[in-house]
């Protein structure tokens, strides 16, 4: 609670009410900000997850799976958080070394899962700085979320069909003796070449080539 008090001057005052207004100001910006991540956090995880991409265990029971699911969703929102905090300070960090913690949990969610996460949490935020283009720079280094749909039309641009296949499905791919998997490291690579082609960054891909 603010102490009450006189002020010796109108100066004085002002200066008092012009304070407050910027305390007032940084604390909606930052009520903004964490809601404006929630709803992006939140949307991209629904996409992590969505139907088949991240299914109950064999005899595990609906609540039991809604509880992991829980699990995951709280456990990764603190790291994917930082990520994004750290694309704003300009320190530019590398996707992958989010996308690999989240990949240490012990509930079920592979590497397909957690960088459709990570990479999708980025394409929603990076919507937030479309019309900055300063802003947009700080999204460079951001990878294009991988999916069945996005490997396609990537492939049929590039006329790669049979190099860019996948042996599995993309919510399926896992980290094994700690190595990326290669269609991960393949489809980024390819997206990289598009970009530069397009004028574009990596993140923009998504949006240039999906379609429903």
């Amino acid at each position: 609670m603010r102490e009450i008090r006189m002020y010796g001057s109108l100066e004085e005052f002002a200066s008092t009410v012009r304070t407050f207004e910027r305390e007032v100001d940084l604390l909606v910006n930052r009520t903004i900000d964490e809601k404006i991540f929630a709803f992006a956090y939140g949307m991209a995880f629904r996409d992590a997850t969505l139907r088949k991409a991240f299914p109950k265990t064999e005899n595990e029971s609906d609540d039991t799976f809604h509880e992991r699911k829980k699990r995951v969703f709280k456990d990764s929102k603190g790291k994917v958080k930082k990520y994004i905090n750290d694309i704003f300070r300009k320190q530019y960090p590398d996707p992958l070394k989010v996308i690999e913690a989240l990949c240490k949990n012990k509930n079920g969610f592979t590497f397909g899962n957690a960088q459709k996460l990570v990479n999708m949490t980025a394409k929603y935020m990076f919507l937030a700085t479309y019309t900055y283009k300063s802003k947009k720079e700080l999204f460079k280094n951001c990878h294009c979320p991988m999916d069945g749909v996005m490997m396609n039309k990537l492939s049929e641009i590039l006329q790669e069909k049979e190099q860019i296949s996948h042996k599995e499905a993309w919510s399926r791919m896992s980290i094994i003796d700690g190595k990326i998997p290669e269609e991960y490291i393949y489809f980024q690579e390819k997206v990289g070449k598009y970009a530069e082609s397009e004028g574009i960054s990596p993140i923009e891909v998504d949006f240039c080539l999906w379609d429903d």
